[in-house]
């Protein structure tokens, strides 16, 4: 069984429209519309994980279904036939309906494109993106779902080793922002590698952003906290501070929400 939003799949999610923080997409079967699904998440990945959470639970149901019933024995093999369509139609449409309901309800996880709040216009969300395709499928759903307003990211890196493996990978991420703030490299464990030897590497991803990504590493958190919180009151309209990172970003973007 296959799921995504290709017209190869056996379960397929189109038709999909995003509005504020909500969600909304048809779910396919086998070609049939089946039922419209809303959710409160942001982003295509998303439409794809709860599209794969519908389609693993009707198979579920359709598995047990067939394994509990069975036609009586004076019905013709064609009766049987059509009942078993319009049994496994309604079931199936059934099943999507109560998991999407289910995921309506659904708000997310921590760090996981999480609303800190709204100030004046300006929206806060943390992130654990810290890769670069999480950090792509982040900036991607945010883009889509706020639409029109300016986006400023706040990106900290996590662990030396990652930044330089996936130096260019980040790079490339990165480039379409409007404003990025990069702090200085989070790592989980304590290492001795120096300060500025750890600086070097993320002045250098700075660096390599395009001029349109107007690109700053700031390393004391306070500095940090007050050039976005200067970017916020500079702004003519509605924006949105992205916060991304696994280590201290979410502790920033609540900081960062206190400020502004």
């Amino acid at each position: 069984h296959t799921y995504g939003v290709g017209p190869e799949n056996e379960w397929r999610a189109t038709e999909v429209r995003r509005e504020g923080r909500q969600t909304s997409f048809q779910v396919e079967w086998k070609g049939v519309p089946v039922g419209e699904v809303e959710i409160s998440l942001l982003g295509t990945h998303n439409v794809l994980n709860a599209l794969g959470v519908i389609s693993l639970a009707c198979e579920i149901a359709l598995s047990e279904a067939a394994s509990s019933t069975s036609p009586p024995s004076s019905t013709s093999q064609a009766q049987v036939q059509e009942g078993k369509a319009a049994s496994i139609d309604d079931k199936v449409k059934e099943c999507v309906q109560s998991a999407g309901h289910v995921l309506q309800h659904f708000q997310g996880v921590d760090r996981r494109c999480q609303v800190i709040g709204e100030k004046n216009g300006c929206l806060v969300i943390s992130d654990y993106a810290h890769h670069p395709t999480e950090v792509t499928a982040t900036l991607e759903a945010v883009a889509s779902h706020y639409e029109g307003r300016e986006v400023i990211v706040v990106f900290e890196p996590h662990t030396l080793s990652r930044l330089a493996y996936f130096f260019s990978e980040f790079v490339a991420a990165l480039s379409p922002c409007e404003r990025v703030y990069i702090t200085e490299v989070f790592e989980p464990v304590k290492t001795y590698i120096n300060k500025k030897v750890k600086d070097a590497i993320t002045e250098d991803l700075a660096a390599a952003l395009p001029l349109s990504a107007n690109s700053d590493f700031v390393s004391d958190r306070q500095t940090l906290m007050d050039a976005v919180a200067k970017s916020v009151a500079e702004c003519q309209g509605d924006m949105v501070v992205l916060v991304l990172g696994a280590g201290n970003s979410d502790a920033i973007a609540k900081a960062i929400f206190s400020m502004i």
